[in-house]
Order: structure tokens, then C-alpha cells, then sequence
């Protein structure tokens, strides 16, 4: 971090869906992520209630997601000792 903010891809990136942003953020944003090597990108669908979690792999690719519905907890990857309780969310 410095004066400007923070210099470098972020570890995790948390998206919440609109109408409006939906097709940018699952698409364009997707490979952004992806390229810029975020560690967990995280993407959340209010009006479904559940939340889709990208994490990197052994060879810097999201390859496979894992879905979370609205009564479920999610342990975040890049903090050994958060959980999520997606009641308290949604």
C-alpha cells in the first residue's frame, strides 16, 4: 500500500451482482482476475442467494468454483480462521 492505494492484484475480490454489471463481472472481470493472479474471486447473486468462490490453482487458473446457498457458511481460503455465515449476509 502507499499514498495512492494499493499497488498489485488484491488477494481476494468480493463482486455482488446487479442487472446492470452482471455479464462485465462474470465475464471481463473473471479473466482480469484471473490474469492479475487474485488468489479467491468471490461472486455473489442477491436475488439467488448464493455465492459462487473462485480459488487459483497449482497452475494459476480458475478452473473449478465451489456454490454456496444462503444457509451455508464459507471459510474464507486466505484467512485460516474466517468463516462466513451466509444467513448473516443474505
Amino acid at each position: 500500500l502507499d499514498d495512492k492505494g494499493c499497488k498489485g492484484a488484491p488477494d481476494l475480490v468480493i463482486e455482488i451482482l446487479s442487472p446492470s454489471t452482471a455479464a462485465k463481472d462474470i465475464g471481463e472481470k473473471f479473466n482480469l482476475y484471473e490474469r492479475h493472479k487474485v488468489k479467491e474471486y468471490w461472486i455473489v447473486h442477491p436475488n439467488n442467494k448464493i455465492v459462487m468462490v473462485y480459488k487459483l490453482d497449482e497452475t494459476g487458473e480458475y478452473k473449478h468454483h465451489e456454490v454456496f446457498a444462503k444457509d451455508e457458511k464459507i471459510k474464507v481460503g486466505i484467512f485460516e480462521d474466517l468463516i462466513i455465515d451466509l444467513n448473516e449476509v443474505f
